[in-house]
């Protein structure tokens, strides 16, 4: 651990990110703090250091994706962890492979994630408008393949659950959980690209409060009919696997 609190660090950056931990100590009830009986204290134990870089990116979609190949192309030596067991969460979880209208293909790995060899030039998502769209599969394989060739080494299923500070109290490197446990790794750069900033939280950044107001979400529903009522509207796309082309990767 001592290795930890003598690491140089420059920078925290934070971008969009995953899910938020707590630390539960006491609860008050009836103006009386009333304190966990059912708790026990952790013992001191040294956590595995699995990596050293110049860059650690937390999240696994594809801004964490563009922002680990972007540092890594600058010759950093460049981690990146991500929440699922697979990458490009950000499409494919959601099912929204699709463009809106007025979105376009600005650089090159955008243009690449939409490049599916298998579409054969078919340019549909069962929607409304014909647009493009790219099959899951493909998008998880060539952000992959991205990261490969930018010489990044990646971790699928692995959740941050602490900063790591150096003596100075500066960001330093993060602890994450994943199936081998509890893991660290150290970086003087750490870019939290996770869902719910999760790191951004556990280093008790101060968030804005959720504007008011009116506000549209937007959710890919699969089955069931389609429902009615106040402020909603539906689009019926075809099942998946229908159309000129498979869900299989090549």
């Amino acid at each position: 651990m001592k290795k930890f609190l003598h690491a140089r660090v420059r920078c925290l950056v934070f971008a969009q990110t995953m899910m938020c931990l707590g630390l539960v100590g006491a609860v008050g009830l009836a103006g009386q703090s009333l304190a966990l009986e059912n708790v026990v204290n952790e013992s001191a134990r040294e956590i595995p250091l699995i990596h050293e870089a110049d860059v650690v990116v937390l999240g696994g979609g594809v801004g964490a994706v563009s922002a680990a190949v972007s540092a890594a192309e600058t010759g950093a030596r460049v981690f990146l962890a991500a929440p699922f067991p697979y990458l490009g969460d950000d499409l494919t979880a959601t099912l929204q492979l699709w463009l809106e209208d007025g979105e376009s293909l600005v650089n090159p790995l955008a243009r690449r994630i939409y490049a599916d060899p298998q579409r054969k030039g078919v340019v549909s998502d069962g929607l409304d408008t014909p647009r493009p769209a790219p099959r899951p599969h493909h998008v998880k394989k060539e952000l992959d393949t991205v990261l490969i060739e930018a010489g990044v080494k990646f971790v699928y299923s692995s959740m941050p659950t602490e900063l790591l500070r150096d003596e100075a109290g500066h960001p330093a490197g993060v602890v994450m959980a994943n199936r081998a446990g509890r893991q660290a790794v150290i970086a003087p750069v750490i870019i939290d690209a996770t869902l719910q900033a999760s790191l951004a939280r556990l280093a008790g950044i101060e968030f804005r409060p959720y504007p008011a107001g009116t506000h549209t979400f937007r959710q890919t529903v699969i089955g069931g009919e389609v429902q009615t009522g106040e402020n909603l509207t539906a689009r019926v796309g075809r099942p998946a696997g229908s159309g000129p082309w498979n869900q299989r990767a090549p």
